[in-house]
Protein backbone atom coordinates (compact mmCIF):
# COMPACT_ATOMS: atom_id res chain seq x y z
CA UNK A 1 0.00 0.00 0.00
CA UNK A 2 2.79 2.57 0.34
CA UNK A 3 4.61 1.83 -2.70
CA UNK A 4 1.18 2.81 -4.12
CA UNK A 5 1.35 6.02 -2.37
CA UNK A 6 4.48 6.60 -2.98
CA UNK A 7 3.94 6.50 -6.84
CA UNK A 8 0.93 8.35 -6.93
CA UNK A 9 2.98 10.77 -5.00
CA UNK A 10 5.68 10.80 -7.60
CA UNK A 11 3.48 11.56 -9.90
CA UNK A 12 2.12 14.56 -8.38
CA UNK A 13 5.12 15.46 -8.04
CA UNK A 14 6.10 15.06 -11.45
CA UNK A 15 2.70 16.36 -13.17
CA UNK A 16 2.99 19.52 -10.92
CA UNK A 17 7.26 20.23 -11.61
CA UNK A 18 6.18 19.87 -15.65
CA UNK A 19 3.66 22.22 -15.16
CA UNK A 20 5.52 24.33 -13.14
CA UNK A 21 8.81 24.46 -15.99
CA UNK A 22 5.84 25.00 -18.74
CA UNK A 23 5.17 27.96 -16.80
CA UNK A 24 8.11 29.19 -16.26
CA UNK A 25 9.48 29.15 -19.80
CA UNK A 26 5.80 31.03 -20.83
CA UNK A 27 6.93 33.45 -18.57
CA UNK A 28 10.79 33.85 -19.21
CA UNK A 29 9.47 34.29 -23.11
CA UNK A 30 7.50 36.80 -22.03
CA UNK A 31 9.84 38.85 -19.87
CA UNK A 32 12.64 38.06 -22.68
CA UNK A 33 10.58 40.03 -25.37
CA UNK A 34 9.29 42.90 -22.74
CA UNK A 35 13.51 43.82 -22.44
CA UNK A 36 13.72 43.35 -26.11
CA UNK A 37 11.22 46.29 -26.60
CA UNK A 38 12.23 47.91 -23.90
CA UNK A 39 15.86 47.94 -25.75
CA UNK A 40 14.10 48.40 -28.89
CA UNK A 41 12.93 51.84 -27.99
CA UNK A 42 15.69 53.29 -26.04
CA UNK A 43 17.84 52.75 -29.11
CA UNK A 44 15.34 54.76 -31.03
CA UNK A 45 15.13 57.25 -28.41
CA UNK A 46 19.19 57.06 -28.64
CA UNK A 47 19.61 57.63 -32.14
CA UNK A 48 16.13 60.37 -32.25
CA UNK A 49 18.04 62.33 -30.02
CA UNK A 50 21.38 61.80 -31.87
CA UNK A 51 19.29 63.07 -34.68
CA UNK A 52 18.12 66.18 -33.28
CA UNK A 53 21.67 67.24 -32.10
CA UNK A 54 23.22 66.59 -35.98
CA UNK A 55 20.51 68.58 -37.49
CA UNK A 56 21.55 71.64 -35.44
CA UNK A 57 25.07 71.62 -37.48
CA UNK A 58 23.51 70.26 -40.84
CA UNK A 59 19.39 70.01 -41.53
CA UNK A 60 20.11 66.63 -43.45
CA UNK A 61 20.54 64.80 -40.41
CA UNK A 62 16.93 65.98 -39.07
CA UNK A 63 14.57 62.83 -37.73
CA UNK A 64 11.93 63.72 -40.40
CA UNK A 65 15.40 63.57 -43.08
CA UNK A 66 16.06 60.25 -41.63
CA UNK A 67 12.86 58.67 -41.69
CA UNK A 68 11.70 59.65 -45.32
CA UNK A 69 15.25 58.57 -46.71
CA UNK A 70 14.32 54.97 -44.67
CA UNK A 71 10.93 55.19 -46.18
CA UNK A 72 12.62 55.90 -49.69
CA UNK A 73 14.98 52.82 -49.75
CA UNK A 74 11.94 50.62 -47.97
CA UNK A 75 9.91 51.43 -50.95
CA UNK A 76 12.93 51.06 -53.69
CA UNK A 77 13.74 48.12 -51.88
CA UNK A 78 10.05 46.73 -52.58
CA UNK A 79 10.04 47.71 -56.29
CA UNK A 80 13.17 45.51 -56.90
CA UNK A 81 11.51 42.58 -54.79
CA UNK A 82 8.37 42.89 -57.30
CA UNK A 83 11.02 42.86 -59.98
CA UNK A 84 9.84 46.16 -61.41
CA UNK A 85 13.15 47.73 -63.67
CA UNK A 86 13.92 50.88 -61.54
CA UNK A 87 16.25 53.42 -62.07
CA UNK A 88 17.35 54.50 -58.63
CA UNK A 89 18.08 57.96 -58.26
CA UNK A 90 21.40 59.40 -56.91
CA UNK A 91 21.10 57.87 -53.91
CA UNK A 92 24.79 57.13 -52.08
CA UNK A 93 22.96 54.04 -50.61
CA UNK A 94 21.89 52.61 -54.38
CA UNK A 95 24.50 49.44 -54.37
CA UNK A 96 23.23 48.98 -50.84
CA UNK A 97 19.81 48.91 -50.99
CA UNK A 98 20.16 46.78 -54.24
CA UNK A 99 22.22 44.34 -52.46
CA UNK A 100 19.61 44.04 -49.28
CA UNK A 101 16.43 43.21 -51.76
CA UNK A 102 18.63 41.01 -53.77
CA UNK A 103 19.66 39.03 -50.44
CA UNK A 104 15.60 38.75 -49.32
CA UNK A 105 14.57 37.54 -52.60
CA UNK A 106 17.08 34.82 -52.71
CA UNK A 107 16.49 34.23 -48.84
CA UNK A 108 12.80 34.28 -49.27
CA UNK A 109 11.67 33.83 -52.73
CA UNK A 110 9.89 36.42 -55.06
CA UNK A 111 6.89 37.97 -54.84
CA UNK A 112 7.66 40.11 -51.34
CA UNK A 113 5.57 43.09 -50.48
CA UNK A 114 6.43 45.60 -48.13
CA UNK A 115 2.96 45.52 -46.75
CA UNK A 116 3.58 49.00 -44.53
CA UNK A 117 5.91 52.03 -44.43
CA UNK A 118 8.28 52.08 -41.80
CA UNK A 119 7.07 53.46 -38.28
CA UNK A 120 9.15 55.89 -35.55
CA UNK A 121 8.97 54.63 -31.92
CA UNK A 122 10.14 57.73 -31.02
Amino acid sequence: MSVLVVGEAAVGIALFGGLGAFWFSGIRGVTRHERSVLKEHTHAAHAHLAAVEAAEDDPIFSPEAIERSVREAVELADDIWQGEPIEIPERPDEGLIRAWARLWQSRLGGGLEAVAHPRSIC
